[in-house]
């Protein structure tokens, strides 16, 4: 949409789209994900199948959140979190929920560390659900997240490890071992290596 054209890369045209995915009224734990043109695949758990009828509110009320989001103040933070409670109750592996966790993300991450924590595992989620290869987000998600348990939980070394070496392993291979994109986050997983072997853990 924001390009002005229709992708036909193999991609885009599979007739599954797992960055929709609605919450199994049924089971609550499965999730359907939308099949195109318009309908629903039956939920992933439970097997349950979805009349057309009801493929079709659904759809409905996804467009409907989709207006929501898109004119949502990410300043209004209060709004943000009210229209992300109710849209967990309805979707899965959704892109409208990827939207407003980089936006609570953004707020939280200065102010209130670990709701900015579990908002950026969900942005990291989604992203390895959705498209599980390197990008420059997902890497650049991977170190922030390390910053962030770097602050919040600075004595969990292991963890904030993980995220600095897969951010790094990410943007070896976008941009090579000695790009200063890769480099940042080797420097912060060598500080935290050398914190550990100072204090004899691991």
């Amino acid at each position: 949409q924001n390009w002005q054209f229709v992708c036909q890369c193999s991609r885009c045209r599979l007739p599954l789209d797992t960055s929709r995915g609605f919450r199994c009224r049924r089971c609550r734990v499965g999730v359907l994900f939308v099949v195109e043109p318009g309908t629903l695949q039956p939920c992933q758990v439970c097997n349950t199948t979805i009349s057309s009828e009801e493929a079709q509110t659904l759809l409905n009320l996804e467009e409907e959140y989709i207006e929501r989001v898109e004119t949502l103040d990410k300043t209004d933070v209060e709004d943000v979190e009210l229209v992300h409670q109710a849209a967990i109750e309805i979707f899965e592996n959704h892109w409208i929920l990827y939207v407003m966790n980089t936006m609570l993300w953004e707020a939280y991450k200065e102010k209130k560390l670990p709701d900015a924590i579990e908002h950026q595992y969900r942005r990291i989620k989604f992203h390895e659900h959705h498209y599980c290869r390197p990008t420059f987000i997902l890497a650049w998600s991977h170190e922030e997240l390390g910053d962030c348990l770097q602050r919040q939980y600075g004595h969990r070394k292991w963890q904030l490890m993980q995220e600095y070496q897969r951010a790094f392993q990410m943007l070896a291979i976008l941009c090579g071992t000695n790009h200063q994109y890769t480099t940042s986050p080797y420097s912060k997983f060598l500080q935290a290596s050398a914190a550990v072997a100072g204090t004899g853990e691991g």
